[in-house]
């Protein structure tokens, strides 16, 4: 409640950290009301203060706290008394940086095939949150989904408990297989209660038709989940390059980007291979998909992906460049 009327973005050097999702979320580039920060301000305090580290080193507590007090209060009256000079630095450099802008997505909408106005900017942006948003509607609706429909919810703590008790057998170490015997018996207590509760007269064994049904069911589920994740950290792959592509090489927030791309493509290797090894275990002619088609996201693999395709379309959306 104390800072329920506090707005809170990211600023923009921290923001190159974040997530895709994240930053199309929060950062102040696309927030409305805030201005641009790096959010650097207490490092630039340190810096000033670190040119009395020579003098404070040999001082007594006391005074070192007396001069680093001096050196602060000079600090803040120098910043006081030419903020008048600095506040119409940056006015003047918020004009021309508007102009660069607007000359910019002019020049970008001139090579589209339609005529792009405000309006449509304004709708491409809110398309582009709602894409990003997305995904943790669709995850909630499919919870939901799941506990409706018992038969899933069954199949879900079986796969669970045979898990545990092949853990029992496979494990060397003696206090590994009472652990995994405590889980598997706690699991067992509460099939026993879900089997009476729903009326199951035999319990499934991994060669019963419902239990492979539900297995292929949840294999094709998950499928479908890894695909669309794939989609969206591809997608964000090629905001980053984008976003890189502004910045001079070897510049901090070009080395935030990078790092940030490197963990990207990282997780896509990752989804990639659990992706493979799902489909060949729904079918053994499955055609493994290969990385370089995997980044690509105009491919044909991407077909059933609902998620807006202008959202990272080679370039950014005018939308976008619009707050930069």
């Amino acid at each position: 409640m104390k800072y329920r009327d506090f707005k809170f973005g990211i600023p923009v050097f921290h923001s190159y950290g974040h997530r895709g999702d994240c930053q199309v979320k929060n950062s102040i580039r696309r927030l409305e009301t805030f201005g641009l920060m790096d959010g650097e301000l207490m490092e630039r305090l340190w810096s000033y203060l670190r040119s009395f580290s020579k003098i404070t080193k040999e001082m007594t507590p006391a005074h070192r706290t007396d001069l680093l007090s001096d050196a602060l209060l000079h600090f803040g009256s120098k910043k006081m008394s030419g903020i008048g000079k600095y506040l119409v630095f940056l006015h003047q450099k918020a004009i021309k940086t508007l102009q660069s802008c607007e000359t910019e997505i002019q020049s970008l909408c001139s090579n589209l095939d339609v005529e792009v106005t405000d309006d449509m900017l304004d709708s491409w942006k809110t398309e582009e949150d709602n894409a990003v948003n997305m995904r943790g509607v669709s995850s909630t609706q499919t919870s939901t989904t799941d506990i409706a429909d018992w038969r899933r919810t069954y199949y879900e703590k079986l796969k669970s408990f045979y898990k545990e008790s092949s853990l029992v057998l496979i494990s060397e170490k003696v206090s590994d297989v009472a652990l995994h015997q405590r889980k598997a018996k706690r699991m067992a207590s509460a099939l026993n209660s879900f089997e009476m509760r729903n009326k199951v007269s035999k319990r499934w064994t991994v060669a019963s038709e419902e239990y492979r049904k539900q297995h292929e069911k949840y294999l094709k589920e998950k499928s479908k989940e890894t695909l669309s994740t794939l989609y969206s950290r591809c997608s964000e792959r090629l905001m980053l390059l984008v976003l890189k592509k502004r910045y001079a090489d070897g510049s901090a927030i070009a080395t935030r980007l990078s790092k940030q791309i490197n963990k990207v493509c990282s997780e896509i290797k990752n989804l990639l291979s659990s992706y493979n090894s799902v489909n060949l275990e729904i079918s053994s002619r499955f055609i493994v998909v290969t990385y370089t088609e995997v980044l690509n996201v105009k491919s044909t693999i991407y077909n059933g992906i609902t998620y807006l395709a202008l959202m990272y379309n080679v370039l950014l959306s005018p939308a976008q460049l619009s707050k930069r």
